[in-house]
């Protein structure tokens, strides 16, 4: 809306206030500016749930924007509105569901609530801590170890969260280091890829058939490299983990004891298992 300012004859003001005088009639002209401007025009839309596509994304600085038909601008989009069960990080052309608000103070529309459209597939989850996560996943940790029978019966696609503490100890790199490993090769391998990190589910694991190991079983060289631990560290339950497959972006989601389920959009799910 075209806003006029109307300035009533006034006694010229001294030269050293001048400049004062233009730079407060200015904010009046933005103040007025403002109340006509995002906020106010799009005022009814608050409160709606709206649809719009991500029309671009700075992973790295995690912000980006959702284009809407139903809006004449692009809304701003951080990966802190982004609602847990999805990915924090978006793709061009991601279809989103949000809540459209207004920052007074930057005088823009942002989106808040934001949640990925599409289907879903549901699985069976369970956490890990770092590093045996990455271990597991980098097809280096083959046997899963338990104190508890969590996978006893269970076996097929399970999808892997990583817990946010980090494991207690380290004398898993004992392990890695008698296997020849050089420090180098043991960070890659306990290391997360960019943008995974503690908190996300980053894979779809495929679990084997789970048996009760014996003492001497897991006494086993090739048992203690396999489940990254020595015979005194790991669990008596034993769970092969038959493949990996890493999720194309992470998925952020609260972590839970045991086993839970989840429901991962299919935009996120690898090739091979679509």
């Amino acid at each position: 809306a075209k806003v006029t300012v109307l300035l009533h004859a006034l006694p010229s003001p001294p030269t050293s206030s001048l400049a004062s005088v233009e730079r407060n009639a200015a904010r009046s002209v933005r103040g007025l500016m403002a109340s006509h401007s995002s906020g106010e025009s799009h005022s009814g839309l608050r409160g709606q749930r709206l649809q719009g596509k991500c029309s671009r994304f700075d992973a790295a600085r995690r912000y980006g924007f959702i284009t809407s038909e139903t809006l004449d601008r692009d809304v701003f989009v951080h990966s802190s509105k982004i609602l847990p069960n999805n990915p924090t990080i978006l793709s061009t052309e991601d279809e989103v569901s949000f809540f459209l608000a207004y920052d007074d103070a930057k005088d823009r529309l942002y989106a808040e609530k934001v949640e990925l459209l599409g289907d879903r597939t549901m699985f069976k989850c369970f956490s890990m801590s770092q590093p045996f996560a990455s271990l597991l996943m980098k097809n280096h940790k083959t046997i899963e170890s338990r104190n508890s029978n969590l996978f006893f019966q269970s076996k097929g696609l399970f999808a892997l969260h990583v817990g946010r503490k980090p494991w207690k100890d380290s004398k898993y790199r004992d392990v890695l280091i008698s296997q020849g490993l050089t420090a180098s090769q043991i960070s890659d391998l306990c290391s997360l890829p960019d943008d995974f990190a503690p908190g996300d589910i980053v894979g779809i694991v495929e679990l084997g058939e789970t048996w009760l190991g014996t003492y001497e079983e897991r006494g086993q060289p090739k048992i203690e490299s396999a489940v990254v631990a020595a015979r005194e560290d790991m669990g008596k339950f034993l769970t092969p983990i038959l493949r990996t497959y890493w999720l194309k972006r992470p998925l952020t989601v609260p972590g839970k004891p045991g086993i839970w389920e989840v429901s991962i959009p299919n935009q996120l799910l690898p090739d091979e298992i679509e």
